[in-house]
């Protein structure tokens, strides 16, 4: 495993930490932005756009994120 791969299994593993995400959303995530780590690194609302998500748990992704969850 590389240092890139640590870092994308990092970022997913931080997705299904946030509240509200599960397998479902995650992979809807990682699909709508290319990345776990992109998912992470996008804007509340631009995680709000992608089906399934929704404000609250676009919020929860930006707070886990935030607290290095």
């Amino acid at each position: 495993m590389t240092q890139d791969d640590d870092a994308e299994l990092l970022a997913l593993l931080a997705l299904h930490l946030a509240e509200g995400v599960g397998p479902q959303r995650a992979a809807a995530l990682v699909e709508h932005f290319g990345s776990p780590a992109a998912a992470l690194q996008a804007g509340e609302a631009a995680l709000a756009c992608v089906p399934g998500v929704g404000p609250k748990t676009a919020a929860a992704i930006r707070r886990s994120h935030a607290s290095g969850a």
